[in-house]
C-alpha cells in the first residue's frame, strides 16, 4: 500500500513540475517563421464574421500575415495591442498582441504584422505578434 501512495505522489509531484514549467515557458518569436497565410485585415475578418467555425479551422494557430490600417494603439507594462481596422467590424477589426512593440505607430498607418491566430471575440485575435513593414 505504501508503494501506491508513493507512486501516486510522486505521479502528482512530476505532474506539478510540468505544469509549472509549461506554464513559464517563453514563446518563440515568429520574426524569422514563414506565416502560413497572407491576408488583409479586411478579408481575415470578413472570413470570421461569416462562418466563425469554418474560420476557426482554417486559422486558428496558424501563423498570420496580416496587412491593415491602424485604428488604436494601446501600450501597458507587459504587452502592447495594435487594433487593425476592418470595413464589416463596428470595433475595430484584428486585435494583434505584442510582447514588446518598439516601433512608435500612429493611427492610419498601414502596417504589415505577422501573428499566431488565437480565434474569434469582437475582433479576430493574434498573440505573439511581430512588426513586419511599415507604410
Amino acid at each position: 500500500m505504501k508503494k501506491i501512495v508513493a507512486l501516486v505522489s510522486f505521479l502528482v509531484l512530476l505532474g506539478v513540475v510540468y505544469g509549472i514549467y509549461l506554464f513559464n515557458k517563453k514563446t518563440g518569436s515568429l520574426q524569422n517563421v514563414k506565416p502560413d497565410i497572407v491576408i488583409t485585415a479586411d478579408q481575415l475578418y470578413m472570413d470570421f464574421n461569416k462562418n466563425e467555425i469554418l474560420a476557426l479551422k482554417k486559422y486558428e494557430g496558424k501563423v498570420i500575415e496580416v496587412t491593415g490600417k491602424v485604428i488604436m494603439v494601446q501600450q501597458t507594462d507587459s504587452i502592447s495591442n495594435v487594433l487593425l481596422s476592418s470595413e464589416d467590424a463596428l470595433f475595430g477589426g484584428i486585435n494583434c498582441s505584442f510582447n514588446k512593440l518598439e516601433d512608435n505607430l500612429q493611427k492610419e498607418t498601414v502596417v504589415t504584422i505577422k501573428g499566431q491566430c488565437q480565434g474569434f471575440l469582437t475582433s479576430v485575435i493574434l498573440n505573439n505578434c511581430v512588426m513586419g513593414k511599415i507604410n
